[in-house]
This record gives structure tokens, C-alpha cells and sequence, in this order.
């Protein structure tokens, strides 16, 4: 298994990360899940570029990509639709939503 596609499987391990902070009471929940989800932006990017540049294009990378990134944005919006939190942070991880999509796809 490559570094691209460690990176890839991250991106799982912090949509789970992300739908606990979501789901949290905690003070800084919302915040805490933002930063999650742009790491998690910021990690679709990075395992892009190792793989193009170093070569590291496998099957296995290609349809682990897809599935966590779509993986991660049904569960955000489930999440935030589940827990009707539409204020606060939504207009940040919306914008970053369409940053992602648009730099990087």
C-alpha cells in the first residue's frame, strides 16, 4: 500500500472523527468539526498530487478515493441535516465544500 492511498484510508478514519465532533456537545464541537473537514479537503488534495506526480496510480486508489470522499459528504450532510444544524459553522464547511470541489475535481 502506497502513501497516497494511506492517505486516502485517513480520510475514512476522520469522517468518523467528524461525525463525533458533530454529534458532540462539547463547547468547540462545530469548530473542531470544521477543522476536521478541511484536513480532511486539504487530504483529498494531498494523496492526489503524491499519486499523479510519484506515479502511484492503482485501482485500489481510484475507488477508495471516490468512496471516501462521497462517503464523507453523505455523512455531513445526514449529520447536519439529523441534527438540524444549519447555523453556525454551515456557511464555512459550505464554502469549504465548494472550494474542494472546485479546486480540486
Amino acid at each position: 500500500m502506497n502513501w497516497a492511498n494511506r492517505i486516502t484510508l485517513s480520510r475514512l478514519a476522520l469522517t468518523v472523527l467528524f461525525v463525533i465532533a458533530l454529534d458532540s456537545s462539547w463547547q468547540y464541537a462545530r469548530t473542531t468539526a470544521l477543522v476536521i473537514f478541511l484536513i480532511a479537503g486539504l487530504t483529498d488534495f494531498i494523496d492526489g498530487e503524491i499519486a499523479r506526480r510519484y506515479g502511484l496510480i492503482t485501482n485500489f486508489g481510484k475507488l477508495m478515493e471516490l468512496l471516501s470522499f462521497l462517503r464523507f459528504f453523505q455523512l455531513r450532510n445526514c449529520g447536519m441535516r439529523a441534527k438540524h444544524r444549519l447555523g453556525g459553522c454551515e456557511p464555512g464547511m459550505k464554502l469549504a465544500q465548494s472550494s474542494c470541489g472546485l479546486l480540486w475535481h
